[in-house]
Protein backbone atom coordinates (compact mmCIF):
# COMPACT_ATOMS: atom_id res chain seq x y z
CA UNK A 1 0.00 0.00 0.00
CA UNK A 2 1.29 3.67 -1.05
CA UNK A 3 1.60 6.58 1.01
CA UNK A 4 2.51 8.70 -2.09
CA UNK A 5 0.77 11.72 -2.08
CA UNK A 6 0.95 15.39 -2.80
CA UNK A 7 0.74 17.71 0.18
CA UNK A 8 -0.68 21.05 0.62
CA UNK A 9 1.16 23.85 0.06
CA UNK A 10 3.86 21.59 -2.42
CA UNK A 11 4.01 24.14 -4.81
CA UNK A 12 7.63 24.72 -6.02
CA UNK A 13 8.08 28.58 -5.84
CA UNK A 14 10.36 30.91 -3.41
CA UNK A 15 7.69 32.03 -1.07
CA UNK A 16 6.61 28.65 -0.21
CA UNK A 17 10.20 26.76 -0.27
CA UNK A 18 11.38 29.86 2.13
CA UNK A 19 8.62 28.99 4.90
CA UNK A 20 8.95 25.32 4.13
CA UNK A 21 12.95 26.14 5.19
CA UNK A 22 11.99 28.18 8.10
CA UNK A 23 8.69 25.61 9.44
CA UNK A 24 11.26 22.96 8.91
CA UNK A 25 13.84 24.16 11.35
CA UNK A 26 10.98 23.38 14.18
CA UNK A 27 10.78 19.83 13.34
CA UNK A 28 12.14 17.24 16.01
CA UNK A 29 11.93 13.76 16.31
CA UNK A 30 8.71 11.75 16.44
CA UNK A 31 7.11 14.62 14.42
CA UNK A 32 5.44 14.00 10.99
CA UNK A 33 5.94 16.01 7.52
CA UNK A 34 5.94 15.23 3.76
CA UNK A 35 9.36 14.52 2.73
CA UNK A 36 9.77 14.75 -1.04
CA UNK A 37 10.86 11.74 -3.21
CA UNK A 38 13.92 11.26 -5.69
CA UNK A 39 10.71 10.35 -8.24
CA UNK A 40 9.14 13.66 -7.09
CA UNK A 41 6.55 11.83 -5.14
CA UNK A 42 5.96 13.27 -1.77
CA UNK A 43 5.23 10.43 1.17
CA UNK A 44 4.19 10.96 4.74
CA UNK A 45 7.29 10.62 7.15
CA UNK A 46 8.35 11.02 10.82
CA UNK A 47 11.65 12.42 12.01
CA UNK A 48 14.14 9.74 13.07
CA UNK A 49 16.89 12.59 14.36
CA UNK A 50 18.21 15.28 13.15
CA UNK A 51 22.10 14.77 12.40
CA UNK A 52 24.97 16.61 10.92
CA UNK A 53 25.68 15.62 7.83
CA UNK A 54 28.95 17.31 5.95
CA UNK A 55 28.93 19.66 8.90
CA UNK A 56 25.27 20.82 7.92
CA UNK A 57 22.08 20.36 9.68
CA UNK A 58 19.94 18.09 8.51
CA UNK A 59 16.70 16.01 9.31
CA UNK A 60 16.56 12.10 8.91
CA UNK A 61 12.78 10.90 8.06
CA UNK A 62 11.86 7.20 8.28
CA UNK A 63 9.46 6.88 5.43
CA UNK A 64 7.59 3.41 5.43
CA UNK A 65 7.39 0.58 7.35
CA UNK A 66 10.86 -0.97 6.41
CA UNK A 67 12.62 1.55 8.15
CA UNK A 68 13.85 2.92 4.50
CA UNK A 69 14.96 6.55 5.40
CA UNK A 70 16.16 9.70 3.36
CA UNK A 71 18.20 12.24 5.41
CA UNK A 72 17.93 15.89 4.06
CA UNK A 73 20.19 18.89 4.68
CA UNK A 74 19.85 22.24 5.35
CA UNK A 75 20.15 23.17 2.12
CA UNK A 76 17.70 21.15 0.99
CA UNK A 77 14.55 22.03 3.67
CA UNK A 78 12.82 24.37 1.35
CA UNK A 79 12.02 22.47 -1.18
CA UNK A 80 11.87 18.55 0.02
CA UNK A 81 10.16 19.37 3.14
CA UNK A 82 6.51 20.55 3.98
CA UNK A 83 4.65 20.09 7.35
CA UNK A 84 1.59 18.57 7.80
CA UNK A 85 -0.49 22.03 9.48
CA UNK A 86 1.47 24.64 8.09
Amino acid sequence: RSHMIIPPHSANNKDANKMAMKNAGYLKSLDFAFVLRSNGSWNYAIVANTPLTEDEPSIRFVLDGKGSTKTIRKKYWGRGIRLVNT
